[in-house]
């Protein structure tokens, strides 16, 4: 089990981000946060998630899921709670790395294309588009 730690600039409180297969309720997710107060899943996380990267408010999550209308990487943003879209990756993401210049993300694992490109092991992803 790894995670994140997000601390928002606009409160004092440092929340905890696991990724990993967990029951919350009756609901599997494969992310949880825990904020001080309670731990809270990230939506309906179906299918395994091996890595996190925290950017500013956004979390980029990189899993493994098979089956027509998913994706193996979304965006989730942290302060409205909301997932912000997902970006048609077939393959496993089993890394990602948020470059020090703060303006793309490294993919890595068995990735075979990230929207219509293809790919092999590593992509690299603008964040400013």
């Amino acid at each position: 089990m790894t995670g994140v730690l997000w601390c928002p600039t606009h409160t004092n409180t440092s929340t905890y981000i696991l990724r990993g297969s967990f029951l919350i309720g009756n609901t599997f997710t494969g992310a949880l946060m825990y904020d001080t107060t309670a731990w809270k899943g990230l939506g309906i996380l179906q299918g395994q998630v091996y890595a996190l990267a925290l950017l500013e408010n956004y979390l980029f999550i990189g899993r493994q899921f098979h089956g027509q209308g998913f994706t193996s990487f979304m965006i989730y943003d942290l302060v409205n709670d909301v997932f912000l879209g997902k970006i048609r990756v077939s393959g496993v993401i089993e890394t990602l790395y948020i470059h020090p210049n703060g303006q793309s993300l490294i993919l890595g694992g068995d990735v075979v294309q990230v929207r219509s490109v293809g790919c092999i092991s590593v992509c690299v992803l603008s964040l400013s588009t």
